[in-house]
């Protein structure tokens, strides 16, 4: 359940249940495996790496995996995840690593946050007695807003020799599912 707080969005409650509590603990053994079958696919020459939606890396340990990489990127659109990666694996400070902070569909935080409150304030002019239709065309018209802001990302550019994805693809859509 999500506690009220008058001063964070209903955008910032939700992105905080992203989080998963003891995480970092609860899944070591799988950190340990997932770590160890990326190793074996980085094996030979070193490579440069993109983690998409690595966010505070519970599930892959980037110590580990330092000397298979010439050049790591942390992609995640939550700053202090990405932080919390590095100090974690004690890469702060390592010139290998590299960090974007984007959403991978384009769609700025505040983009989300504006259709959240653009939610809260159809309920809370009437409260109770909001009709699911009213709430319904308010939802589907900032969807549709959100949609148009969706844009191609062109890893071409880029020329990564290895991009991971792990558990991105339930994080893609969430914000506007919830």
């Amino acid at each position: 359940m999500i506690e009220r707080n008058e001063k964070m969005n209903l955008y910032d409650q939700l992105l905080s249940l992203q989080e998963i509590p003891n995480a970092y603990r609860l899944w070591t053994e799988y950190r340990e495996n997932l770590t160890e079958y990326i190793i074996k696919q980085l094996e030979g020459e070193p490579q440069s790496v993109l983690i998409l939606g690595g966010g505070r890396s519970n599930d892959i340990d980037l110590k580990r995996l330092m000397p298979y990489v010439t050049h790591l990127t942390l992609w995640d659109k939550d700053e202090k995840a990405i932080h919390e990666a590095r100090l974690k694996y004690d890469l702060v400070d390592n010139p290998k690593v590299s960090i974007v902070r984007e959403d991978l569909l384009g769609i700025a935080a505040n983009d989300y946050r504006i259709y959240a409150e653009a939610l809260v304030q159809t309920v809370r002019k009437k409260g109770m007695n909001t009709s699911l239709e009213e709430l319904s065309v308010v939802a589907r018209t900032g969807i549709q807003k959100l949609e148009q802001k969706i844009s191609v990302v062109d890893f071409k550019e880029k020329q990564y020799d290895t991009i991971i994805m792990i558990g991105l693809h339930s994080q893609l859509f969430s914000m506007m599912d919830w």
